[in-house]
């Protein structure tokens, strides 16, 4: 970020200035946090008073120092979004916000804040009426636009601040159950109020104005109560032991020295008041390095294995969102600059960040409705809150069950409206046994969004097709020209629906589709449409591997099988261009099964399932017509799909181990000698 800040370098003193100080203050922090680095700065006496209390060097992963070093990034991010302007700028600025928050997830779980789970909860729900303007088709300015674009990043980085810190304090909640109804001590706050009385302490000893010193006690009598506030606030917050008696004695020697202070009535006797200063500034000096206790904000140990399971995916689905919104801050950058106006159904990647937020707050959310579930007779805020979880995943469940195909969109309908009744009756009596049907409902309401979201992204893998790949059985079936070209035209209106709001190829796109029905026969005209085809699939390829990354390699493999299956059973009409569409889409689904599993973790790591995902590749690219073949002259439908099928339920088979009975025992595996 360093680097980036000195490429902005302007004519302008102030900006400039701000961000070499906060360079210099980066740079600092973290040739301190280097573990075989010492710092070497120049000490003052508090800062020497400081290192007597707490005598151990920096760590790289103590809470303070992480703290510290963000938010001197922050600064620094601010002072560099003040020297460029535009939609450059506004991008850029974006974008930085977006990384700063990824850095933070990939060091969870550690805390972001101060807040309790429920309220980190209630105000991830309260960004969501901000990011639903992003389904808005209202047309606004370019500034206008720029700007609302800017309230959804910020909606963005507050759900992954607010979902980084659950994910701490589920982290910690096998140790202790307290801080996620109370939230961690805000050491952030004490240290503003600490830097706060020590400014104001410096100013009454550097000053000779009586006046002004009666002002300055005057802050520092409301400094020293807010001071008294926070410490008050960390002494609740911390469990009995050694460190809570501390900040006991901490809070009561500096309301003492500061009583002393305030009653210290003879202005004119300066070393009588500089001597009560003194006494308040060690006592406070006090307070800032028990901050620096290890102990003051826990860490997670020994996190059991759901708990962990629960942490990881609430930050898998908090970097999913931050690289969605990613993306569609680089839609909007790479939008040309002709049109006045803009909306933001122009930009299809929108539709990833509302799905990615729903995501992340369901899973936020489902531990709330277990644990009302799992203790039906706990405290009534907690009812409450569990009740109000299963609802948010009921209504998730309601949108996924619109895109699903009949049978499934059939149970999941049912499986909503047996969940609705028993939690009806849950609420208004108790009932163990329906409490633990409940609660089996709604893990079977989970696993089926989870699956729901994989058959859409199957889904929308069939339909992005290559656009206008059917324009060869155009040119080959169809000889009356005012024919032709009704159809190129409706093919280009599909091409725009599909590509002209997020890909700025299209407009190219639909001049060389243009040419290449006029001038058949042209080379250049075929290698041009050709090249920028080319670049489209790669674009889409791009995609498809995050989607990749995204969803579990095994339930995308058995989705895309059973989508396989039920289009060879579509397919039994004999029509040569919709048996080419299938066939087409069915090889490029059938590769992405062997992609998937390829890149899956299991794969990596055996070698001998990599040698055999080799072999069911091979056996794919047999079965598969050539790509240069023509769509009009395709092999037979039927049992080209049925060798691409059989490729596929390969995959599926070693994915899932059923190859290991395949294998020879070795000497040293007499229960495999037994199974054998």
């Amino acid at each position: 970020m360093c680097p980036y800040a000195f490429s902005y370098k302007s004519d302008t003193y102030e900006p400039n200035l701000k961000v070499k100080k906060y360079i210099k203050e980066i740079s600092d922090l973290e040739y301190d946090l280097h573990p075989r680095k010492l710092s070497t700065q120049v000490l003052n006496s508090d800062d020497i008073d400081k290192l007597l209390l707490c005598p151990r060097e920096p760590e790289p992963n103590h809470h303070d120092s992480k703290r510290k070093l963000l938010e001197a990034c922050r600064h620094l991010n601010d002072s560099i979004n003040k020297l460029k302007v535009t939609v450059v700028r506004a991008c850029g600025e974006a974008a930085r916000g977006l990384a700063l928050h990824r850095s933070m997830l990939q060091a969870a779980p550690r805390p972001a804040g101060a807040t309790s789970y429920a309220l980190s909860v209630h105000t991830m729900q309260s960004q969501r009426d901000v990011l639903n303007k992003l389904n808005s088709d209202e047309a606004m300015s370019r500034e206008e636009f720029l700007k609302n674009m800017n309230y959804a990043v910020t909606a963005v980085n507050n759900s992954a601040e607010c979902a980084a810190q659950a994910a701490y304090l589920i982290s910690v909640s096998d140790q202790d159950k307290s801080i996620g109804l109370n939230g961690p001590v805000d050491v952030g706050k004490l240290h503003n109020a600490v830097h706060a009385v020590e400014d104001t302490c410096i100013s009454i000893i550097t000053t000779n104005d009586d006046i002004q010193i009666a002002e300055e006690k005057k802050v520092l009598k409301s400094q020293v109560k807010d001071l008294e506030g926070s410490m008050r606030d960390a002494i609740e917050k911390t469990k009995e032991g050694e460190l809570k008696n501390m900040l006991k004695e901490c809070t009561k020697d500096l309301l003492d020295s500061h009583q002393r202070l305030d009653n210290e009535q003879d202005l004119g006797n300066k070393d009588k008041l500089i001597s009560r200063v003194a006494d308040l500034m060690h006592d406070v000096s006090n307070v800032s390095s028990l901050l620096e206790h290890p102990d003051l904000v826990p860490v997670a140990t020994n996190i059991s294995a759901d708990t962990q399971k629960h942490v990881d995916e609430i930050v898998k689905n908090s970097l999913t969102l931050l690289s969605n919104t990613e993306d569609l801050v680089k839609q909007v950058k790479a939008a040309p600059e002709e049109p006045e106006t803009m909306k933001w159904v122009m930009f299809n990647k929108r539709k990833d960040v509302l799905d990615a937020f729903e995501n992340l707050l369901r899973s936020v959310k489902f531990d709330l409705a277990s644990k009302w579930l799992s203790k039906p007779m706990c405290k009534p805020d907690v009812k409450t809150k569990g009740q109000e979880a299963v609802r948010n995943l009921m209504e998730v469940a309601n949108k996924v069950a619109e895109d699903l195909p009949g049978s499934d969109k059939e149970d999941m309908r049912n499986l909503l409206m047996e969940t609705e009744q028993l939690l009806k009756d849950c609420s208004q009596k108790y009932d163990q046994e329906q409490y633990s049907v409940l609660l089996e409902r709604v893990r079977e309401l989970k696993k089926g969004v989870s699956r729901g979201v994989v058959s859409k992204l199957v889904q929308d893998f069939m339909q992005a097709e290559e656009p206008l790949a059917d324009l060869d059985l155009i040119v080959d079936y169809e000889k009356d020209e005012s024919k032709r070209k009704f159809m190129l035209e409706k093919k280009i209106a599909e091409l725009l629906a599909q590509l002209g709001r997020t890909e700025l190829l299209a407009p190219m796109l639909v001049k060389a589709a243009q040419e290449r029905i006029e001038r058949p026969d042209d080379k250049a005209v075929i290698e041009n449409y050709k090249s920028l085809l080319a670049k489209y699939a790669e674009s889409m390829s791009k995609i498809r591997d995050l989607c990749d990354q995204s969803v579990d390699p095994m339930e995308f493999v058995q989705t895309a099988g059973e989508t396989i299956e039920r289009m060879r059973e579509e397919s039994t009409h004999n029509d040569p261009q919709h048996n080419a569409h299938k066939s087409a889409a069915i090889t490029k689904l059938a590769n992405r099964v062997i992609h998937v599993g390829l890149s899956s973790s299991t794969a990596r790591r055996d070698p001998e399932l990599q040698r055999a995902l080799g072999a069911a590749q091979q056996q794919l690219a047999a079965a598969a017509p050539a790509p240069g073949a023509r769509a009009s002259r395709l092999p037979d439908f039927n049992d080209t799909t049925a060798r691409i099928l059989q490729a596929t339920e390969e995959v599926e088979s070693l994915l899932c181990g059923e190859t290991i009975f395949k294998q020879q025992p070795a000497q040293d595996q007499p229960i495999f000698v037994s199974i054998h």
